[in-house]
């Protein structure tokens, strides 16, 4: 069968900008029986034993070649100052008392990420570290998923720990750590369990619903830890006043409760101006010393919009509707996400976007839905980012929408002159296949 010239230039192009992503068509790993065993990754930066599984070329970033089973500990990492990359493979235990998936101890600098670790006692154990990176991991059916112990400085993010006993605790003096946008669900007692003495950590945009007795416990003196754009499903509890911030000020805004009955009929910092805004204009409180300020009305959803930079950038949505397929077009200095709903309802969205990702000025951003038009929309901002609200109604025969925002600058400038390279190759491309007719 001869391609015609049109069907040529659509195969060109989807190449091409599937090679350009770093995307590789048609990349499947092998089959193969996982090994069998613990590996270390010593001091001095070898592999040991020296068949297992992981792969280096420089003593920075080790890779993992195949599946890895063990009845101990799966991976000790004993080198500062590395990359661990699960490559999308698997690390299984037996769920034996007190081993680990990846451990740990006395570590600095090191980065743990896209792995899925299942049965161990505790999938990732970080013990006496600093500067410790967990990215786009899961860790499954232990008594743990991550633990940190007397840990400081480090990041675990977008990561998947669930069905565990606890996902993620902090104790014994873990101080200034990052718990940002995991998904810790279904977690048979606590989502976050924080304990002895762990003072100023972060826990922002994490779904913390359907843990079985808390999202969060707190358990002694452990204060001035901040949670905000949290989902929680499950009460939170704390044992003691210690003090502990809930919310993000405003326009920042608090958390997700799904207990929480308060109704949004004002805005703007003492909830008492003219118009809603996606948050709550009572706030809600856990106990005395305890209270979140600016509790949003509806659940946040946080999407990926890309690194750009080196930087991971994300988009946040409130919104009482469904919310889903967002796509970030640096190219259009837009972002696109679609929203459904009840018929004949009002849906809203509170929207927050970096200023280094998209910007317009006040009144320059365009806010469109696909089937209404333009949609009229208030806007604040803070130092860091632009919240944008809005609202839409469904009608008695369309409950689903295509909302589009446009700003004016985008920051990361490369995309934009990518999507000129590709238009202008295709533009030659189109030129000589006319040429040669």
């Amino acid at each position: 069968m001869r391609l015609t010239g049109k069907a040529l230039l659509m195969v060109f192009v989807i190449l091409l900008a599937a090679s350009i992503a770093g995307i590789w068509l048609f990349k499947v790993k092998p089959i193969t029986a996982a090994w069998n065993g613990t590996v270390y990754i010593h001091p001095d930066g070898t592999i040991d034993p020296p068949n297992a599984p992981i792969a280096t070329t420089d003593n920075v970033i080790y890779t993992l070649m195949d599946n890895i089973t063990s009845p101990g500990h799966g991976i000790v990492v004993e080198k500062d100052d590395i990359v661990l990359d699960g490559a999308g493979h698997t690390v299984s235990g037996s769920n034996a008392l007190g081993t680990y998936g990846v451990k740990l101890t006395g570590r600095s600098n090191v980065t743990v990420k896209n792995m899925a670790i299942s049965d161990f006692y505790v999938g990732i154990r970080i013990y006496s570290s600093l500067s410790i990176s967990v990215f786009n991991c899961s860790a499954v059916s232990g008594h743990t998923g991550v633990s940190l112990f007397n840990s400081s400085q480090s990041n675990v993010t977008y990561n998947a720990l669930t069905s565990n006993l606890f996902g993620v605790q902090l104790s014994s003096n873990s101080d200034n750590n990052n718990i940002f946008y995991n998904n810790i669900t279904g977690n048979i007692q606590v989502g976050v369990l924080i304990y002895s003495e762990c003072n100023g950590n972060t826990i922002n945009g994490n779904n913390l619903m359907d843990n079985g007795q808390n999202s969060v416990k707190i358990i002694g003196s452990s204060p001035h830890n901040r949670f905000y754009h949290n989902v929680f499903g499950n009460p939170v509890e704390i044992t003691t006043n210690a003090l502990n911030y809930w919310d993000n000020g405003y326009p920042g805004g608090g958390n997700y409760w799904s207990n929480y009955t308060g109704v949004d009929l004002k805005s703007g910092p003492y909830q008492n101006e003219t118009g809603s805004d996606g948050i709550g204009d009572t706030a809600y409180t856990i106990n005395g010393s305890n209270v979140d300020q600016y509790p949003f009305i509806a659940p946040v959803t946080v999407f990926d919009a890309g690194v750009w930079d080196g930087t991971y950038y994300t988009v946040k949505v409130i919104s009482n509707s469904t919310v889903g397929g967002f796509y970030f077009n640096p190219a259009y200095a837009e972002i696109t996400f679609s929203v459904s709903g009840q018929l004949k309802s009002v849906g809203f969205c509170r929207v927050i976007i970096p200023k280094e990702l998209l910007w317009a000025e006040p009144d320059s951003w365009t806010v469109h839905r696909m089937f209404g038009g333009n949609l009229p929309y208030t806007t604040s901002t803070d130092q860091d980012n632009t919240y944008l609200y809005f609202t839409y109604y469904f009608n008695e025969w369309i409950s689903f929408d295509y909302i589009q925002i446009t700003g004016t600058n985008v920051i990361p400038e490369f995309p934009t002159k990518l999507a000129l390279a590709m238009l202008l190759t295709v533009t030659i491309i189109i030129a000589a296949i006319r040429n040669k007719k």
